[in-house]
């Protein structure tokens, strides 16, 4: 059984295959010797929200909390993110990044931007063909 989508659901197919293009892979390439798109994704999270529980996180994510779990484990572990016990009840974890994984983001994000700007200046500058 085939479906067609309608005229919006096929640009908004088209927006999504030119973000990942344009501006997920590009990230991707920059970061990916030290994350995965899901870590950078969480720190980035972590990053704009601050303190979050494990709970808050994985809907944040959209993803379920043992998968998110796995992922801060993992950004613990390499040291850009820790975990802190709630002051006044100790069950709630909160999770947040480290100095070195507020580093991390600032550096790609110049990277990023640097890379984008030489890319449009670049272009700008190019003679048009006759």
């Amino acid at each position: 059984m085939s479906r067609k989508l309608s005229s919006s659901q096929q640009e908004l197919f088209q927006f999504l295959l030119l973000t990942q293009e344009k501006i997920q892979k590009p990230f991707g390439d920059i970061f990916k010797e030290k994350l995965s798109t899901m870590q950078f994704s969480t720190m980035s999270i972590l990053k704009r929200y601050g303190l979050l529980t494990m709970g808050e996180l994985a809907e944040k994510m959209n993803m379920p909390k043992q998968q998110m779990t796995q992922i801060v484990n993992k950004l613990v572990e390499i040291g850009f993110a820790v975990r802190h016990s709630d002051e006044h009840d100790r069950r709630i974890i909160r999770i947040s990044t480290t100095q070195e994984g507020d580093a991390l983001l600032r550096a790609t994000a110049i990277n990023f931007w640097t890379k984008r700007w030489r890319r449009s200046t670049r272009w700008a500058s190019r003679k048009p063909s006759k």
